[in-house]
């Protein structure tokens, strides 16, 4: 009966799969060997093949090509029913909703475990049976050995492991790493390298106040990342339409303005219209992708990210930004921020093996005992692996950092993971940069304080020292 029920369920998952190749996203605990069926393995295994590929639909002939360049797997399929038994599993599975697929792999995995557990089961008797000298100890250690192991194969696919067993892979990534001026990927600005870089499953949060340029900080890493370096990006924005961002990226790579650009402007002289034309050009060929992300649910972002990291090898995830369209009932604003936070951390950077940039808005109150805030959750600051400030100077500042030498603006880095921090005692100065917002550009200033580039210096010291310039602290 098990066996029968099997052979259904895996045929409604195979004619699914064909129907919608997507759902393969949904089903990643379901493995070759759970099929009871061996040409519903075949046909899995060539599913999945197409979908690694890049393919979002599939056709029986597409099956069938990919089947027949292994002669004994053709042999085995034409001895099924060839075309006809493919359309047959599309036939069945045309009228199921899409929830349904987890429902008939959880029934062929659990047929597929207790199959095995009875197997394993009878092989013990037999054993016990054989060993009629072995002592009680040795039985009991026998089975446990034995159950454990197929337990722990159709476990969830988090388990523990001895750090011996990945050893190697750790210390052949270290190796590496010796020969590498970064760990993880770098910044668009090369000081603020020294304090962070975009490490895979670190979440790193920029965050500054309205308007002050937080998707200007989107449109300019990810310039750096995907178009000079050609690292695969995924943005999903919650602010900028994509023709928005086109807008913005263009103005980025041609230091054109925004309304130049977008009001088509450019195009009236050649020098503008070439220059924009190259750009274009030069984006269409980036692996960099934008999505409007607004009514999305998590689930459906965290499919989409990993259908990405599948068919384009996506590295680092944007997210602009971490905010609440409104809250009701006895749900916290803080609490709905923290668990977004707590997804993109763990759910996407942990579980997905990515590097994830996020934006936050920056609370507009603050005061100096208690230093700059993320607005209205300090659990986004608990669950970043580093905190970076995008903050405008007063006048006293801008004219302490030499004016247009120091820039207008600077990153103050509080809290930091993987390298020094900034102290909130001298929380009126940082990475000095200038930034251009109506072109999306920002970069490193010239001048840099001392204290700044000490800090570096002597990581061991985990505070910017005091500036004995004369100048009155905050």
């Amino acid at each position: 009966m098990q066996k029968n029920t099997a052979k259904t369920s895996e045929g409604i998952i195979i004619g699914m799969l064909i129907n919608k190749i997507d759902l393969i996203l949904e089903i990643t605990e379901l493995k070759i060997d759970h099929f009871s069926i061996e040409i519903n393995k075949i046909i899995y295994t060539a599913l999945k093949r197409i979908y690694s590929q890049g393919s979002r639909s599939v056709d029986i002939a597409d099956i069938y090509a990919v089947i027949e360049m292994d002669e004994a797997n053709k042999k085995l399929l034409d001895i099924t029913g060839g075309l006809d038994y493919l359309e047959l599993m599309q036939d069945i599975a045309e009228d199921k909703d899409d929830n349904e697929i987890k429902i008939h792999v959880k029934n062929v995995i659990d047929c597929a475990y207790k199959n095995e557990i009875g197997d394993v089961l009878s092989g013990l008797i037999s054993y016990i049976d054989s060993k009629k000298d072995n002592t009680r100890e040795i039985i009991n250690k026998t089975i446990e050995e034995e159950i454990l192991e197929v337990k722990a194969k159709y476990s969830s696919h988090h388990k523990v492991e001895l750090i011996g067993n990945k050893l190697d892979q750790i210390m052949e990534k270290l190796d590496d790493n010796i020969n590498r001026e970064f760990i993880g990927f770098p910044t668009a600005i090369p000081l603020l390298n020294d304090f962070v870089t975009y490490r895979k499953q670190d979440l790193v949060i920029y965050t500054a106040k309205a308007k002050v340029g937080k998707s200007q900080t989107v449109v300019n890493e990810s310039y750096h990342l995907s178009v000079l370096n050609n690292v695969p990006v995924m943005i999903l924005d919650t602010e900028l339409s994509t023709e928005e961002f086109v807008v913005r990226m263009l103005a980025r790579m041609t230091d054109y303005t925004f309304n130049y650009i977008e009001s088509g402007k450019y195009m009236e002289f050649d020098k503008s219209r070439n220059a924009v034309a190259a750009a274009a050009k030069l984006l269409a060929a980036a692996p960099l992708s934008h999505t409007y992300i607004v009514g999305w649910s998590q689930d459906e972002i965290t499919s989409e990210v990993k259908r990405m990291k599948i068919q384009n090898n996506i590295q680092i995830v944007i997210y602009d930004y971490i905010k609440v369209e409104e809250v009701s009932g006895n749900v916290q604003e803080r609490d709905v921020l923290g668990n977004i936070t707590n997804w993109l951390k763990n759910g996407i950077a942990g579980e997905l093996d990515l590097a994830v940039i996020a934006l936050a808005q920056m609370s507009d109150y603050n005061t100096l005992e208690r230093g700059y805030k993320i607005a209205n959750s300090e659990k986004i600051k608990n669950y970043a692996s580093s905190v970076i400030f995008l903050l405008e100077k007063n006048n006293e500042q801008y004219a302490r950092d030499l004016n247009e030498l120091g820039g207008r603006y600077y990153f103050f880095i509080p809290y930091n993971r993987h390298g020094p921090s900034m102290s909130y005692d001298y929380q009126d100065r940082g990475i000095n940069i200038t930034f251009f917002k109506n072109k999306a550009r920002i970069q490193q200033a010239d001048y840099q304080l001392d204290e700044v580039i000490n800090l570096i210096n002597n990581q061991d010291i985990e505070e910017i020292p005091p500036d004995n310039s004369g100048e009155n602290d905050c």
